[in-house]
């Protein structure tokens, strides 16, 4: 893809380039060891490392652009005549660049199947087995799953993905949320979609086939590479985890979710490589509610979490209905 195509609008959010802009941009990569001559190198800026650091690395193997929040200049001072011929992009948010950039890269994948992201401290593992299970017993019917067979079925195959158990709230919630996506899913259905996705801490699916899951929301490059190889097999509904994580730097920015179900939220996850408290980990959930057309929130859930869910479903431009 032409990189003047790739960065161009405002989801990318670049604010200034120097070089080339008409390169046919081969992968988009923020590992220099996997950038392939003509890729495209995002410096992301991480808890451990700096992507910065790996510049000429990237260089050296292939990298025919570079992606940074940095001023072109202090690049330019840094590595010198190791940039001489690659273009420079700086973009307010490398991470959310990223994202937009890896979503335009494989063609939006995710607007061709539909899309159930769960969230929330506990339950988001089961709670997406059940949902894949639930999906598998008849894709494309609205209520598939709706008698007590197809729920045992379902709580069953929630069991067997190697979930734990759920809170009748959840449970509640996750037939809620196949039901909304399986409207997109019929459509996808008649078109020959006739497989199921999952994505998750466990494992990732396509159909039967599993895929190791390094995290439990995969980075944005590797999750619209997933995306794309699910669409390319014919997949017409994706459960998936969503993390804090997952929400907070910019991983699922750009996905398209037709549902987004809010499980629970205890204190948890406050660390120097999470969340500073438990308002910026509660913020980070809620970014959910701005990425999906449907919200779930658990009624089970704490008072103030469940009043806080509903005000962002309130807020968000795309939610059009939240449930509780």
């Amino acid at each position: 893809m032409l990189l003047e195509r790739l960065i161009s609008g405002p989801d990318a959010g670049a604010l200034e380039t120097k070089g080339d802009l008409s390169l046919d941009v081969t992968a988009i990569c923020n590992d220099h060891r996997k950038v392939p001559k003509g890729g495209l190198f995002v410096c992301i800026e991480g808890f451990r490392a700096d992507g910065h650091d790996y510049i000429e690395g990237a260089v050296g193997n292939g990298a025919a652009a570079i992606l940074t929040q940095r001023p072109l200049g202090e690049l330019e001072a840094r590595h010198g005549d190791a940039l001489a011929g690659v273009t420079l992009i700086r973009a307010a948010s490398a991470r959310r660049a990223q994202a937009a950039l890896a979503a335009r890269f494989y063609g939006d994948p995710s607007e061709s199947f539909a899309l159930v992201g769960v969230t929330g401290t506990k339950g988001k593992t089961t709670t997406t087995h059940m949902i894949n299970a639930i999906a598998r017993l008849g894709l494309g019917e609205r209520r598939a799953a709706g008698g007590a067979a197809g729920a045992g079925a379902a709580v069953a195959g929630a069991e067997a993905g190697g979930a734990g158990a759920l809170t009748h709230g959840e449970a509640a919630g996750a037939e809620t949320a196949y039901g909304e996506a399986a409207a997109g899913a019929e459509r996808q259905a008649r078109r020959g979609g006739e497989l199921t996705g999952l994505i998750g801490t466990i494992k990732n699916l396509i159909g039967d086939e599993e895929i190791a899951a390094r995290e439990t929301t995969p980075e944005s490059i590797e999750l619209q590479k997933l995306f794309s190889d699910m669409r390319e097999r014919g997949v017409g509904l994706v459960a998936m985890e969503v993390s804090s994580q997952g929400l907070a730097l910019d991983r699922v920015s750009f996905c398209d979710f037709d549902v987004g179900l809010f499980t629970n939220f205890y204190n948890d996850h406050i660390s120097p490589f999470e969340h500073k408290n438990l308002d910026e980990y509660l913020e980070a959930k809620l970014k959910l509610f701005e990425l999906c057309d449907v919200g779930i929130a658990n009624a089970d859930m704490d008072g103030a979490a469940l009043e806080a869910a509903r005000r962002a479903a309130e807020r968000s431009p795309k939610c059009r209905r939240l449930y509780t």
